[in-house]
């Protein structure tokens, strides 16, 4: 039976060894960063006084990963100093010579990979339910097999996949939104969707979550970098679930429609005043027009960037604007005045005589290397 109260870290989605290569030069700290946030959660473990930690799959970003690396994340999970649950994920599925086989998890007798779909007895009376993925890609939802007893006892599932409200590019391994419920546990600890995510069933109760990556791993994770913490009263009752900021990278994602001349001055500054740039990945991204004397501007705009941030990186899709063609006046007569008139009318994204096989924002980049070269070459 249950005792007075159990205590749960759930966590998912570590991708140790992912090769991180958006991320560019700081591709290395990024790596790093996610054996540090590991690191800080078990910290977490030993600070609250886990009974038991589940980890939901994709801890390993694929079959290939160092051993080394294998030998110090059991290590760090060895250093929870308490049972350790883990499902392999579509990242790292359960196969022959996979990853699981090495030999460092059996000197860890508290990590315990989950390598059937059968129950498992952990601490406090709880029966533990284990969905091991065994592929890259399943179109079946992982969860359909468990029929949990209604015994007085807590039954806690394991899985990893795509929840029906979630939007995945490569929707594998489906889960039902009622996947809890239907089976009948009083909680599902989720992995493979990279942000937390509480789920209520039919009656209110939370009784499944995505707990997030420990580390964000991409631009537009929006919240990531968690782990749960799920405390059980009873069986009778719904979990207390809290949230624990584990991570400690932030990948920025800035986009922009430029119009007006003090908008470009504007993002500078609010890019500037940005704190903690040391841990800060930053992709800006701009549309919209600007007048072409911003050049100097836009360069140190890319140099902020650049410089400044732990990563980062400006794309930039600006067109020069329409009223700023006048410069081609200045020109000398021939074939470079002839060629900026009409490039400037084709990068109008309203021009009706441009080629059809001439884009609006190539002919836009055509024009603005174009300015660029008068301006060096002009004598005044």
């Amino acid at each position: 039976m249950v005792g007075p109260m159990v205590r749960v870290i759930h966590t998912a989605d570590w991708q140790m060894g992912m090769r991180a290569v958006h991320a560019g030069s700081a591709a290395e700290r990024v790596r790093a960063e996610r054996l540090d946030a590991a690191e800080r959660l078990a910290s977490m473990v030993r600070a609250r006084g886990a009974d038991f930690v589940l980890v939901c799959g994709d801890t390993f970003e694929d079959h290939h990963v160092d051993r080394a690396l294998v030998s110090r994340v059991v290590e760090i999970l060895a250093s929870c100093r308490c049972p350790v649950y883990i499902i392999s994920g579509n990242h790292d599925p359960m196969v022959p010579g996979s990853v699981w086989s090495d030999a460092s998890f059996r000197t860890a007798p508290t990590v315990h990979v989950l390598r059937e779909q059968a129950p498992v007895e952990a601490p406090c009376g709880v029966v533990l339910w284990p969905c091991v993925a065994t592929a890259r890609h399943d179109e079946n939802d992982p969860t359909r097999w468990i029929v949990a007893p209604q015994d007085g006892r807590l039954h806690v599932g394991l899985a990893h996949g795509t929840v029906e409200s979630v939007h995945r590019e490569e929707p594998w391994y489906p889960i039902a939104r009622d996947a809890a419920e239907r089976a009948g546990l009083h909680y599902l600890a989720l992995g493979h969707f990279h942000l937390p995510v509480l789920y209520p069933d039919s009656a209110g109760r939370v009784r499944m979550a995505y707990s997030g990556t420990h580390e964000p791993t991409r631009f537009g994770e929006k919240g990531g970098g968690t782990a749960l913490l799920v405390t059980f009263d009873s069986p009778d009752k719904s979990p207390e679930i809290e949230q624990l900021q584990t991570g400690r990278l932030r990948w920025v994602q800035v986009e922009r429609t430029l119009r007006e001349r003090t908008e470009l001055p504007a993002l500078f500054a609010e890019l500037a005043a940005l704190e903690g740039k040391d841990t800060t990945l930053l992709r800006v991204r701009l549309e919209g027009v600007f007048a072409l004397d911003e050049q100097e501007s836009l360069e140190s705009l890319a140099e902020l960037v650049r410089g400044q941030f732990l990563y980062g990186r400006v794309e930039s899709h600006l067109r020069p604007a329409p009223t700023d063609a006048r410069w081609t006046e200045t020109l000398p007569v021939g074939p470079t005045r002839d060629a900026a008139l009409k490039l400037s009318r084709w990068a109008d994204p309203e021009c009706t005589d441009r080629p059809a096989e001439i884009q609006a924002d190539v002919a836009a980049r055509a024009l603005l290397e174009l300015y660029v070269m008068a301006a060096e070459t002009d004598p005044s």
